[in-house]
């Protein structure tokens, strides 16, 4: 009888073992999909449909005037950059928009046809687009992952005011670089205005018209829209470049 029940706790001992052991061996293995990798993440890095899903929307051609976008048989151009946004930047100066965006991260893929399918959704009839390596997953089961973004552009057939600025905020490393608080940056110039012409750079930073100082950008656009300049009016711009205090007399047109 003794030897009856010393078997039997053995038995279960070697039963509830075994479960133990394969309970760990499947939570210690990744789950893969037919290519092979891996597809325990949820997370926005293993989307299987990242140009649909992380597609951002920032202009509604329909609703918007002076956008000349892609027509039906019409093929985008799709330019790789090494440097995107400073490409973007040369693109919106020379008079496109940026219609949306697209950024996701995961295994390298040829992302060609994916991204001329999202053009010929959304109108776009360029798109700069660069694939950056990003890092590696640990384990025996490590795959190089990289960081996808594309911008979709369109032409637009408007006239900038504002002298031809676009300006941005000062950040708080521009405001602790500065030591000062107030101003606006250029964040990129359109081409053939009077700003282009004056030789207004990027990052210079805007601090008074006329003498009016200036608070931040919307503060320079308002200045701007009030005081109505007239054609050929000159007017005088002061700036900081190289931390170099400038003065810049430009006529508007």
């Amino acid at each position: 009888m003794l030897l009856k029940r010393i078997y039997k706790h053995l038995l279960m001992f070697l039963v509830f073992g075994l479960f133990i052991f394969l309970a760990i061996a499947s939570a210690s293995t990744p789950s893969t999909n037919s290519s092979g990798t891996s597809s325990t993440s949820s997370s926005r890095s293993s989307s299987s449909k990242p140009f649909s899903d992380f597609y951002e929307q920032w202009i509604d051609v329909k609703a918007e005037k002076d956008l000349i976008i892609l027509k039906n048989g019409e093929e985008p151009r799709i330019i790789r950059s090494n440097n995107i946004n400073e490409d973007l930047l040369e693109y919106l100066s020379d008079y496109y928009k940026c219609i949306g965006d697209t950024g996701f991260n995961g295994p390298y893929q040829d992302i060609i046809d994916e991204i001329k399918d999202q053009c010929k959704k959304n109108g776009a009839t360029l798109a700069l687009y660069s694939i950056d390596y990003s890092y590696i997953t640990p384990g025996s089961y490590s795959i190089r992952r990289y960081d996808f973004t594309v911008y979709y552009l369109v032409k637009w057939t408007g006239s900038p005011s504002n002298f031809g600025f676009n300006l941005i905020d000062l950040s708080a490393k521009d405001r602790r670089n500065l030591e000062m608080n107030t101003g606006a940056k250029v964040y990129f110039i359109y081409k053939y205005t009077p700003a282009f012409y004056a030789n207004f750079l990027k990052d210079d930073i805007i601090i008074s018209i006329n003498k009016y100082k200036i608070t931040n950008a919307d503060d320079f656009y308002l200045y701007y829209l009030i005081n109505n300049f007239k054609e050929g009016e000159e007017i005088e711009i002061e700036f900081i470049r190289n931390k170099q205090v400038r003065k810049i007399k430009i006529k508007n047109e």
